[in-house]
């Protein structure tokens, strides 16, 4: 499913979150998905949704966190998702630290983590991440 951005402009408007997409760059070569007040379950359609369509479009993915108060686990769980997506399709996915990002990371024994931008880790290599999952993991 593909939405306009009139359309994600009118989802964040009639929700308790702020979740955007837009186009940015030369010729809207990147896809910014722009994340706004308390990241939780209670976002995490509306994000899955906004992280998919921001993949689907097929060009570099920015995702912005910096007016975000606070991100859950699940929250957490679908970046890291989207972020191995992007990869998988061959495309960039930025996710700059901010303080609130770090401090969620940090929560979850994640600090240093490959989800930020700008680290090298390989995901599927990622163990601090596999070990903090949970029973589920090999």
């Amino acid at each position: 499913m593909t939405y306009s951005i009139e359309a994600w402009e009118k989802i964040a408007k009639e929700s308790r979150v702020s979740i955007a997409l837009s186009q940015a760059g030369q010729e809207g070569a990147t896809t910014r998905i722009a994340l706004g007040g308390s990241i939780d379950i209670g976002s995490a359609a509306e994000l899955k949704v906004a992280l998919q369509e921001g993949i689907a479009r097929g060009k570099e993915i920015q995702v912005a966190t910096k007016e975000v108060t606070d991100f859950d686990v699940t929250a957490l769980q679908l970046l890291w998702a989207a972020r191995r997506e992007a990869q998988n399709a061959g495309l960039r996915f930025t996710l700059p630290p901010t303080g609130v990002l770090e401090e969620s990371l940090a929560e979850l024994g994640m600090e240093g983590s490959s989800l930020l931008a700008g680290s090298s880790a390989d995901l599927a290599g990622d163990t601090k991440w596999a070990r903090n999952r949970g029973p589920d993991v090999e």
